[in-house]
């Protein structure tokens, strides 16, 4: 019979070589070393996929530019009986994964963790983690749970069971992920697991990223409609 590790990690990746190291490193200091590892590289142009390699990660190419073609791709690879998502530019704590496995309980089919920023203010970065918290927390009060591409988790039956990421969703597919795997089960928000994402895209890209950021979620969340745009390429 052919093995199912518990976990598969799936990261996408477009010309990351500045941040993919520290992030895969991060991973291989997890306190469950027993997981499977995939980076889908979305048609790099650096050494991408080489880093991945290096880091005994399954490295999967995807073409079609687009982080939830990307993702979907990767996801769909994937064979680990819970499915974990996080960024290129992302770091996950030693106990992430041990978290994960204490968090989903009988009936919980999914998961989201918390956020943090890695910028050069204290004051920034405690703004950030208490607002996307307290944004969080509502949205879950509310019966709209939210899934965010940095920490994130799903079991593999029930991402088979509602046919993958929607790829419609340009901006988005993870919350809309969320919302359609509440049909099977609990998802449910977890602070604790706090991962530390990179804040590069606000610093190059920011008033037009949370502009497109604001109508992805009022369409996903909201309104049920498609994403018609998307994001600058950074990951």
């Amino acid at each position: 019979m052919k093995y199912t590790p518990p976990f598969s990690i799936v990261i996408a990746a477009y010309n990351e070589e500045d941040y993919l190291e520290a992030t895969l490193a991060a991973i291989r200091r997890q306190t469950i070393p027993d997981y499977e590892l995939i980076v889908v590289d979305n048609a790099s142009r650096d050494k991408t996929a080489e880093i991945a390699k290096h880091y005994g990660a399954k490295v999967i190419r995807e073409i079609k530019q687009g982080y939830v073609y990307a993702l979907n791709t990767g996801l769909k690879s994937a064979t680990g009986d819970i499915l974990v998502v996080t960024d290129a530019d992302t770091i996950l704590p030693p106990h992430c994964l041990a978290e994960i496995q204490r968090a989903f309980k009988p009936g919980v089919v999914a998961l989201t963790g918390g956020l943090r920023y890695n910028t050069s203010s204290p004051i920034i970065n405690n703004l950030v983690r208490h607002t996307y918290h307290a944004f969080i927390w509502l949205h879950f009060l509310i019966d709209k749970p939210h899934l965010t591409g940095s920490c994130m988790a799903i079991r593999r039956e029930v991402f088979e069971k509602i046919g993958g990421l929607n790829t419609d969703l340009k901006v988005g597919a993870d919350v809309g992920m969320g919302l359609a795997a509440r049909k099977y089960g609990r998802v449910v928000y977890v602070p604790r697991i706090a991962a530390t994402a990179s804040h590069r895209r606000w610093k190059s890209n920011g008033l037009t990223s949370m502009r497109r950021y604001i109508q992805a979620y009022i369409n996903v969340v909201w309104r049920n409609k498609p994403t018609d745009h998307s994001l600058t390429p950074v990951r």
